[in-house]
């Protein structure tokens, strides 16, 4: 190690004793609060770069809400977020598994730098946030509301306050002005509180942004600096938004003279301007709470292996694999080189769980390149139609949903480009 390294990890050390708070819960957060943030991208039409979205039977068919709430070590809810997000869009091509390994290797060699990163997020890491950065940031923006009028009121109560200096029965006036505005102001917060609400998660997130970067090696956090930057403005202008006292005094007065209005619409303009780059902060940040949670799976896991993986012709060889969310499964091994699989036994003899274990270990290979046992693959697209009921509404009979089910399988699989071999369970 060289001295400059050296002495990088001896400081994030000496960090990581000085913090005196303990370290938040890891885990936890609902699965349905996990997915907002990419059921909102998958409205827009955004797809991560070198990934593809998994359709929503084979989520289902596969049970992956019960298997990420099986990996989940997340910190905060936008750690999750991002987890689950690489969950239902796997990596397509290397170089992007690649470059996660590379983070993950480095969290895995320094464990001290993984509770550095943890600790420094703790101020988010409130689940009943999870809603308000993905409608803030993914979602369109609600009408803005009649800012003229606000400024007429403003003004008007600032040009009576300077009247009044000469001529004090104009005071009369001012108070009146003064408790309209607080009135107006009441009316517009109630109709903009969640706006309000997420744009102070937004100045805890980027405050956050900026004491992770500050610890960590360059390789990690590329280009965040830049970034946080250009939104060191926007920054300032939220705080404006969280400034307390314990008389209340300047709330009152942000009321009366409208600033909070001033300020919010200020805030919401320059989030329009700056919402690809937001984006990009609030998603470096939650993979690299992922990134944590998946240095902290391998280490909390032996049966967690670095999966082999490589392009060509399908092809599987797993030894002792698992299911993540059996507890004390037996691992089974599975060699399929251009062949396919025909399972058969008796009800309740493990077949579903079988034929699940090898495509939610596919799935984790290339999402957090971490699989139950040794996995030595090509990549896939992993499609799965194993659940289906009758669908009384349509009249459809159990047999006639799952033979059109299939149908739908085997009309995806002729669709979609045939850039990777598809796997079907």
């Amino acid at each position: 190690m060289r001295p400059a390294e050296l002495g990088g990890a001896v400081r994030r050390l000496f960090l990581m004793l000085r913090s005196r708070p303990g370290l938040p819960r890891a885990g936890g957060l609902d699965p349905a609060d996990a997915r907002r943030l990419a059921d909102a991208e998958r409205a827009l039409g955004l797809t991560p770069p070198g990934c593809a979205w998994l359709d929503e039977r084979t989520v289902d068919d596969l049970d992956l809400p019960l298997v990420f709430a099986t990996i989940d070590r997340t910190t905060t809810p936008t750690g999750a977020q991002a987890l689950w997000r690489w969950l239902v869009a796997p990596a397509h091509q290397l170089d992007v598994l690649a470059a996660r390994e590379q983070h993950l290797g480095r969290f895995a060699a320094e464990p001290a730098l993984s509770l550095i990163v943890r600790r420094d997020l703790r101020k988010t890491a409130v689940a009943s946030n999870a809603p308000h950065l993905p409608r803030l940031l993914w979602e369109p923006a609600p009408q803005p509301l009649p800012i003229a009028w606000f400024a007429i009121l403003a003004s008007a109560l600032v040009a009576a306050a300077v009247v009044a200096i000469w001529y004090p029965i104009v005071v009369l006036a001012v108070l009146v002005l003064f408790a309209t505005n607080v009135v107006v102001d009441d009316w517009a917060n109630l109709k903009l509180a969640h706006q309000a609400h997420a744009l102070e998660i937004l100045g805890e997130v980027l405050a956050d942004a900026q004491r992770v970067s500050a610890h960590l090696p360059p390789t990690l956090c590329a280009g965040v600096a830049e970034d946080l930057a250009a939104v060191r403005r926007l920054r300032k202008r939220i705080t404006v938004l969280t400034v307390r006292d314990p008389l209340e005094i300047s709330s009152m007065l942000r009321a009366g003279f409208l600033v909070r209005l001033f300020v919010l619409r200020n805030c919401m303009t320059t989030l329009e301007r700056e919402r690809d780059r937001l984006r990009r902060l609030v998603l470096w940040l939650g993979e690299l709470d992922a990134l944590v949670a998946v240095a902290t799976l391998r280490a909390d896991r032996t049966d967690t292996r670095v999966p082999e993986l490589g392009v060509g012709a399908p092809r599987i060889v797993a030894l002792d694999l698992a299911h993540p969310a059996v507890p004390d499964a037996i691992g089974n091994d599975l060699e399929l080189v251009g062949q396919s699989l025909l399972v058969t036994g008796s009800n309740m003899s493990g077949k579903s769980t079988f034929l699940r274990t090898i495509a939610v270990n596919a799935i984790c290979a290339q999402s957090i390149h971490t699989t139950f046992g040794r996995w030595r693959a090509s990549m896939f697209r992993v499609r799965a139609v194993m659940r289906t009921t009758d669908d009384t509404a349509a009249g459809a009979s159990r047999y006639a949903v799952e033979v059109a089910a299939i149908g739908e399988l085997v009309a995806a699989v002729s669709r979609e480009e045939a850039t990777l071999p598809a796997l079907l369970a």
